[in-house]
């Protein structure tokens, strides 16, 4: 299992390597409106070598066997509904009402 496993880690490093050369051959504009899908394929591709091992062996070899792993999971991932925006929402806005009632109590 564990060449499977190096066979993977490899597959993802490769996809990486591969993304990135894209990318750098756009312009700095390109580059930056990429800049969160390059966060994403990165955080997908670490977390799916840092479990790699855990992936059952069907799993890994149906995973090794698509031409696009990062691609296809990061736009499962934008069809996914994502709570991050709205935990980030309600604590910038907790936090801003916090502040500005201590800075109230302050005066």
């Amino acid at each position: 299992m564990d060449k499977w496993i190096d066979y993977f880690c490899s597959k993802i490093y490769m996809e990486m390597e591969h993304y990135k050369a894209e990318v750098l051959k756009k312009s700095p504009q390109e580059i930056y409106d990429l800049s969160y899908k390059t966060d994403m394929l990165i955080n997908i591709a670490d977390l799916l070598a840092d479990r790699s091992e855990y992936i059952p062996a069907d799993a890994l070899g149906w995973m090794i066997e698509q031409p696009k792993l990062l691609e296809v999971l990061y736009e499962k991932w934008m069809q996914y509904e994502d709570n991050r925006m709205n935990e980030l929402e309600i604590f910038i806005s907790d936090t801003v009402k916090s502040l500005c009632g201590s800075r109230n109590n302050a005066a």
